[in-house]
Order: structure tokens, then sequence, then C-alpha cells
């Protein structure tokens, strides 16, 4: 799990992406696709990753399993539904943040037992506050990608830096997306 990175100007970092964050996220606030082939160019044009892991739904992300796996990503694969066939009644069992508490998980385990000093978090999701601080903690650097509306307040202000998903797609379509304002209600 652990390798040496000779130092440069890139950080050597943990990249870890939660999958259904930035897909759903891209999807309802800006209308788009997500580019995996663009942000994994990003990721290697901008850090230099020791391991880079994607947490995926069982369930879901079919497509986006093929690509990850084609672009050299860990793939992580989480049951977050499940049918408990033991009861007279056959029911769904969803787990709740199942993604979020994996991965979370898997950057505290990876973290202590390696020299890696910086996370890349791919994910936006405020459930992500309590692992940011605790690796802050730790003396632990924390940068986080996501979309800007979709973004927690809270995780973005913890993050030691913060891009967004769709800075991202302008700079490699040389054009603005559709502005978003966010109305408080």
């Amino acid at each position: 799990m652990t390798q040496m990175v000779a130092a440069t100007d890139k950080k050597a970092v943990l990249v870890v992406l939660d999958l259904e964050n930035i897909r759903v996220s891209a999807k309802k606030e800006l209308g788009l696709r997500l580019d995996l082939e663009l942000l994994d160019g990003w990721m290697h044009g901008s850090y230099k990753p020791v391991d880079k892991v994607a947490f995926l739904d069982c369930a879901r992300a079919n497509g986006e399993r093929f690509k990850l796996y084609n672009l050299g990503w860990t793939i992580k694969d989480v049951v977050t539904k499940f049918q408990d066939y033991a009861e007279a009644v056959p029911m769904s069992v969803t787990v709740k943040n199942a993604v979020d508490y994996e991965l979370a998980l898997y950057i505290v385990e990876y973290v202590i037992e390696s020299q890696v000093r910086t996370v890349l978090l791919m994910g936006g999701d405020g459930d992500y506050v309590r692992i940011v601080k605790l690796l802050k903690k730790w003396g632990v650097e924390v940068h986080v990608l996501a979309v800007n509306a979709a973004l927690a307040r809270r995780l973005e202000n913890l993050a030691d830096e913060v891009h967004h998903y769709e800075d991202l797609v302008n700079g490699a379509k040389g054009e603005d997306i559709k502005s978003h304002t966010v109305m408080m209600v």
C-alpha cells in the first residue's frame, strides 16, 4: 500500500474519490456528465499520487468502474443496500453513509501506515468534516475537489486547498459554464 515518492514540485498525495458525490453533484448542479479522464488528467498534472482510490456504491457506477480501472484507479466497492432474506418478509436494508465511512476509515489507516502527509479528497460532503479535522490535528494537509454548489461550507473552510470541478471543465473547454446562484430559503 505504501510507496516512497521523491520530492518534486508536485505534492505526493493519497487521492480518494467519492464517485457518487462528484457524479451526482456534476449532473444536478451543473447539468454535466462526470468526465473521469479530465479529472484524472488534472489530478496527475497537479499532484503526484502515491495511490488513487475510488469508492463506489456496488449497485451503481457500472460504466465508471471500467473507466476508472483503465485509468489505474483502485476500486473499493461499498455495499449501501442489500436484501435481507432471513426475515419472514424479505426487505431491503439501506446503509446510510456507507461510502463516507469506508472512505474515512481507509484514509485513517493509510495515513497511519504511510509517510503521506497530504490527502486529496474528491467529494464535498459535510460528513467528511470530522475526518478532515482529525487529519489536520495529525498535521496532514487536506485538499478538496468538489462541485462548488454541492461543497459543504464547513468542509471548504477546513481544507488547506479547494478546487472546483467546474473550474476544471472551464479550463478544458476554455469557456464558462452557466453561473449558479444559491438561494437561502
